[in-house]
């Protein structure tokens, strides 16, 4: 912000003012609190990014973001951004907002300091007020200013509920709802005649009661009824129709994409938080179906009624709007606040399923040593915090709830003293004072229904930014391999030559690559191990291969193929891997080992567990291999859950496998016999290790330390030249 602009911005007193209101927008995932708040300061000033492209330019990693990449990238957008250090006393002075570094793993935009309050919005949690003692304790002194810039222009649109759920309405086809909106018109014509028949009733009958046939007015009322219970029937089935068609197949579409994203996606989210989104798409399809598709019917009916209402009193029916606009008013207002509960409601619903599920999966560690109070309170914590914010969107509900009925009893009351003097003064019969207030009575139930409805939908948009994180967020760029046609091929599978040329990779563009020009090349049937400490990018290089990461530059090729270029079907057949976190189902070991996939043969099965020394094992067990696993695979040891492992991998008879500490919970026998197994099938592997006893074997064996080769060599090799791998086998000893 230029200084004129600045000046402009002061008060009469010549003071900056003090609260600077942003738009709240949550962060989707843990790590991503520092795009969330630079999206905040970006729209306060009219720019609207969305999540998805503000953390790739922020080069958000499963470490988070510094501070320097939020400045940098505030920069790209045209602000005038800085970050430094300061004080409480000198924040202040400041003009607000600004991104301030809370409890040294956390952002948070400040929004202004009044009346020794401060006025903060946390991604993590909406909006809130603390006290200045509370800013002193977490605020870290780092702080990042950003003031738009000459370069600097507003863009994108403010999010919009009703944008978002016409989106997916018109994704899922309106037949159901052109079927109810006619019905919805329809249901005029019941209305239309009940109330010209309570005005002959009243008007005619009661003052000629020797010259109406009473029967035949009774007969007519009754059919008119009917015919309205029938369409309103049918217009409920209609939308309900509709409803499950939305829920169905968005649920579908959500599962399929989820499926198909890539492991950063899943490593900056908590299991928990993905799942409960699918509870989102059964919110969001009643909100397209019961809400929306009902707010149109209404707004329709409303319209027709309206236009009905004209005709007998136009003083009245002025009044009915002016009361309507009203509620609608208020309850826009309440509503508004109320969104802003939702989406904090939504955030810890996600973070407590997350954690619950996290730590019941480790609840024998947390026996063990004694930890279940710790857990209890964590859980006790997150469930308060959840509780206090679904009082507080009671509150609002009731208001909302009551709202509509108490506007309808103030306008009955005003068309009933005003219609009175009407009445009295002959400009109104009493039969058409009864036909208007059954006419408006049509138009009010719909408007009420519309205020109502409209309101929910506000809260809305919570759920719909969930599950737009999701539905955004693009697919794995190794799933293009699926495009590719098998013509051309006359395998199965490749022979299993891997050679990686000038690999580099990070998990963070704007900071240093953690992998930087690796080679390497194994032969057909070869092996070759991956050694040295933690965190020097072992497991790295092997997600890369099985393409779950994908490489800054460099290539990956086999049989002398570009990875890239090699059909998805191809690439699955030929490789496999054994990861280090075993994953077991509540299943068959039979179903666990070919994870239900028909087209493996019996004969290979029984084969794999042979060679993972896993077979004899099974056997022992009731059932055999129909023997149920327990989730996890708990009825089992570990190195019994790690050959099983091993022989889910060998089952498909790839030409290459993976092995990322594969055998880390083997005895040195069985582990011994188990790489015999796997070298007699003549299959390229790629060993990483901790344990070195047997990579000794190894055609090559390459020592990373900080994503670099520092040796290479057979074991004979590295330990005459005495370098680092001969100090880890010493250490192993």
């Amino acid at each position: 912000m230029t200084k004129s602009e600045t000046e402009k911005s002061r008060d009469e007193h010549g003071k900056l003012p003090k609260i600077a209101k942003v738009p709240v927008v949550l962060q989707m995932e843990a790590v991503e609190c520092g795009v969330a708040s630079l999206s905040m300061i970006l729209a306060y000033y009219g720019r609207y990014e969305t999540l998805e492209t503000l953390r790739i330019d922020c080069g958000v990693s499963r470490d988070g973001v510094k501070a320097g990449n939020i400045a940098r990238t505030a920069r790209l957008y045209g602000l005038e951004s800085q970050g430094f250090v300061c004080t409480v006393d000198k924040l202040k002075e400041m003009e607000m907002p600004v991104i301030i570094h809370w409890d040294f793993s956390h952002f948070v935009v400040l929004e202004g300091f009044k009346n020794d309050k401060v006025y903060l919005c946390d991604p993590a949690s909406g909006q809130r007020v603390i006290t200045t003692e509370e800013l002193e304790q977490m605020f870290t002194g780092v702080v990042i200013e950003s003031r738009p810039g000459p370069e600097f222009t507003p863009a994108g649109e403010k999010p919009n509920v009703w944008k978002a759920l016409y989106k997916r309405l018109s994704q899922t086809g309106v037949s159901p709802l052109f079927y109810a909106l006619v019905l919805g018109v329809l249901l005029v014509i019941p209305g239309l005649i009940i109330a010209n028949y309570a005005k002959i009733f009243v008007d005619y009958f009661l003052n000629n009661t020797e010259k109406f046939d009473i029967l035949i007015f009774i007969f007519i009322l009754l059919n008119t009824v009917v015919l309205q219970a029938i369409l309103n029937w049918l217009k409920e089935n209609a939308l309900v129709r509709m409803e499950n068609y939305i829920a169905i197949d968005s649920a579908g579409a959500y599962l399929r994409h989820v499926l198909r994203l890539p492991v950063e996606f899943f490593n900056q989210r908590q299991s928990g938080d993905i799942n409960s989104r699918m509870q989102s798409i059964n919110t969001v399809a009643t909100a397209l179906s019961s809400n929306l598709a009902r707010i149109l019917v209404n707004l329709v009916t409303a319209f027709l009624y309206l236009i009905l209402l004209f005709q007998y009193n136009v003083i009245l029916t002025l009044i009915g709007i002016v009361i309507t606009a009203i509620n609608i008013f208020l309850l826009q207002y309440t509503a508004k606040k109320n969104a802003d509960n939702n989406r904090v409601l939504l955030q810890y619903q996600g973070k407590s399923i997350g954690w619950i599920m996290v730590n019941l999966k480790s609840i024998e560690t947390i026996k063990s040593i004694g930890e279940e109070d710790n857990f209890f309170t964590r859980i006790a914590g997150l469930s308060a915090e959840t509780l206090a914010v679904e009082q507080k969107m009671g509150r609002m509900e009731a208001i909302i709830s009551v709202l509509p009925t108490l506007m309808t009893s103030v306008l009955t009351a005003l068309i009933f003293t005003i219609g009175s003097e009407y009445v009295l003064m002959g400009a109104m019969t009493i039969g058409t004072f009864v036909a208007f207030n059954t006419l408006m009575t049509g138009f009010t139930q719909p408007m009420s229904e519309l205020v109502s409805t409209s309101a929910a939908l506000q809260g809305m948009i919570a759920d719909i930014s969930r599950l737009d994180d999701v539905e955004k967020y693009p697919e794995d760029v190794a799933l293009e391999a699926e495009k590719l046609s098998l013509e051309g091929f006359d395998c199965d599978q490749l022979e299993g030559e891997i050679e990686i040329r000038d690999l580099t990779f990070g998990y963070n563009r704007l900071s240093a690559p953690i992998i930087q020009g690796l080679n390497l090349t194994l032969r057909a049937g070869g092996s070759i191990a991956l050694v040295g400490s933690s965190g020097s990018g072992k497991s790295t290089i092997a997600k890369m291969i099985t393409t779950l990461y994908q490489p800054w530059s460099g290539e990956i090729r086999i049989d002398g193929m570009d990875i890239k270029a090699i059909p998805a079907e191809l690439r699955v057949n030929t490789m496999s891997s054994v990861d280090q976190e075993i994953v077991m189902y509540s299943a068959s070991v039979l179903d666990n080992i070919t994870m239900w996939d028909e087209t493996i043969a019996v004969e290979d099965v029984i084969q794999a567990t042979k060679d993972a020394c896993i077979y004899e094992d099974i056997l022992a067990l009731p059932n055999a291999f129909d023997h149920i696993l327990s989730e996890g695979g708990k009825n089992l040891s570990g190195g019994q859950r790690q050959r099983l492992e091993i022989a889910r991998a060998l089952c498909k008879n790839p030409k290459i496998l993976i092995m990322d500490e594969a055998t880390s919970a083997l005895d040195t026998a069985t582990e011994a016999a188990v790489s015999e197994n796997i070298r007699r099938r003549g299959i390229s592997t790629i060993l990483v290790a901790h344990r070195l006893s047997t990579i000794r074997d190894c055609d090559e064996i390459i020592v990373l330390s900080g994503g670099a080769v520092v040796e290479r060599g057979t074991h004979k090799d590295l330990m005459a030249l005495g370098g680092e791998y001969a100090s880890l086998i010493r250490t192993e000893g």
